[in-house]
């Protein structure tokens, strides 16, 4: 059972998260609640962990110096960050670090927490040793380091080179033919850990006749199988094979699971190599949203002409996702898209070049206009610098285009830096300059600039050392004082036009802030 620990000098964080789920009916072995990361690192030093869920900020020992002493320690567990609110610096860190996943406090449910512990579950297969197995080992922890050594080469984690071959045939792993496939379909993510043993277990009775498939889970609702076959097999053959063993997935999983199935094929492809290709063109022809009846079987050669025909579309759909960002004020949201159009880009055979020319010149443009309004005119990117070739009617190659994105993506990084904060705190101060008079609702404000409000508060008093409701009584002495020197009326109505309802009290904060009353003031004219 994997061994969870929880760490937070919350008590009632504690209580909340321990309270969410009934861990063991998941699978999870709630082993220790601890209040700091000296208490979780001294537990960890003498039981087993798999997945630590903490949070970041603690005293004597917080949640990233405990990732970071576990690692030195060599201490092979996954971690769930928790946080108040949203603190990019630290999350950027902890996601750096090798963080399973970040989750915010105030959001955090049942479901979210589950499908957070399923991804740290599934991420653990890739800490499994890639050593052969000792006799000694069951047979449950042979299935689950043989079915992680698989999930590294499908998701392109090692090479399918000599010496790999020869640590999965020591794992009980034999790929005795030449040519590979892959097969892959949705399950859905409501089964519970027995059905997900269950629906293994009858996968792999139905291709027994196939002495060289493997059944794997690629990650919470998705199953992959590969398959071994003959190289010198004519292809109608193989597509009739493909299509038999596809109808008795889908038969077991509509007669047992009640799940209808659509099954999606990659190419075949010779040597072990090129088994992570053949997995990323079987989630291509999944991608490619050419579903049709509810239960068939989807071929890539059959949807890489849609696929690639329909590429602008989707990288439409980049750009709006790059607009929305821009729109957000986000640096985060930003530099998350161009991943998501560098992992595009990356599974696709061919692009047309003066669409994606044009978007990647949107892009530009977009941005610089972003940096214009945000006043940092010194990062303006030039896009002759950025694209290799000058000429709109010049041909991209997909290698160009990963490089120009890198490329963008690091100016982005470098020229916003720290500014996204800057720039937050700056729009802070322009909306209480406007409004100082009134009382501040902090969450209208936060809201209107896309945060929430206690990320607002800590952001404003680390980049100016006072708080919201310091800066706005400043402004409002300021502005006090200034009409003391410059005007003959009442104490009252000043008090009254600097947001004051009450002289007694404008008074009493007056003398606090200036050591002096107001009357003083003017009477001693102060400059």
């Amino acid at each position: 059972m994997i061994q969870v620990i929880i760490v937070d000098d919350e008590v009632i964080s504690r209580v909340g998260i321990r309270n969410l789920l009934n861990w063991e009916s998941e699978g999870y072995s709630l082993s220790a609640v601890c209040e700091n990361g000296l208490e979780a690192m001294t537990y960890m030093e003498s039981h087993p962990v798999d997945i630590v869920i903490t949070d970041i900020k603690m005293p004597v020992m917080n949640g990233l110096e405990l990732m970071k002493c576990a690692m030195e320690k060599g201490l092979q567990c996954k971690f769930i960050l928790l946080s108040a609110f949203d603190d990019f610096v630290y999350v950027r860190q902890a996601l750096t670090m090798g963080a399973s996943d970040y989750l915010r406090k105030l959001e955090l449910d049942e479901q979210g927490l589950r499908d957070a512990l399923n991804r740290a579950k599934l991420e653990l297969g890739s800490l499994a040793t890639h050593h052969p197995l000792d006799h000694g080992l069951d047979v449950k922890k042979q299935t689950y380091i043989r079915n992680a050594m698989l999930k590294e080469l499908l998701y392109g984690h090692r090479a399918g080179d000599e010496s790999y071959m020869k640590e999965l045939e020591a794992n009980g792993v034999v790929f005795p033919y030449p040519s590979f496939y892959v097969m892959l379909f949705a399950v859905k993510d409501t089964v519970s850990e027995s059905e997900n043993h269950n629906i293994i277990q009858m996968l792999e009775e139905a291709v027994t006749d196939i002495a060289c498939a493997q059944v794997i889970w690629t990650s919470v609702n998705e199953i992959a199988v590969i398959f071994n076959v003959h190289g010198d097999i004519e292809e109608h053959h193989l597509k009739a094979e493909i299509n038999r063993w596809s109808n008795r997935i889908q038969f077991i999983m509509k007669q047992y699971f009640n799940q209808q199935t659509v099954i999606y094929v990659s190419k075949p492809h010779n040597g072990l190599v090129k088994l992570a290709l053949a997995y990323q063109e079987a989630r291509q022809a999944k991608s490619s949203g050419l579903v049709g009846d509810s239960e068939k079987t989807v071929f890539y050669n059959e949807t890489i002409a849609n696929r690639e025909r329909s590429a602008n579309v989707f990288m439409e759909g980049y750009l709006k996702k790059f607009n929305e960002a821009l729109r957000l004020n986000s640096k985060e949201h930003m530099l998350i898209v161009l991943d998501e159009t560098i992992a595009y880009i990356e599974s696709v055979h061919s692009i047309e070049s003066h669409d994606i020319r044009e978007m990647f010149s949107k892009m530009i443009t977009k941005f610089n206009l972003f940096l214009d309004f945000k006043e940092l005119k010194h990062g303006v990117l030039d896009e002759a610098e950025l694209l290799p070739h000058p000429s709109l009617h010049d041909g991209l190659t997909i290698p160009d285009c990963l490089a120009f994105l890198k490329r963008f993506k690091a100016r982005i990084d470098g020229i916003l830096g720290d500014s996204e904060g800057n720039f937050i705190v700056k729009q802070a101060k322009e909306y209480i300059k406007l409004h100082y008079k009134e009382t501040i609702n902090m969450q209208e404000l936060a809201g209107k600039l896309f945060v929430t409000s206690n990320y607002l508060s800590a952001l404003f008093k680390k980049v100016t050392g006072e708080t919201l409701k310091d800066y706005a009584i400043h402004l409002r002495i300021e502005k006090a004082k200034q009409l003391l020197r410059n005007s003959n009326a009442q104490i009252a109505e000043i008090a009254n036009e600097t947001g004051y309802d009450n002289e007694q009290y404008f008074c009493r904060i007056f003398k606090k802030k200036v050591n002096m009353t107001p009357t003083q003031f003017r009477n001693n004219d102060v400059l």
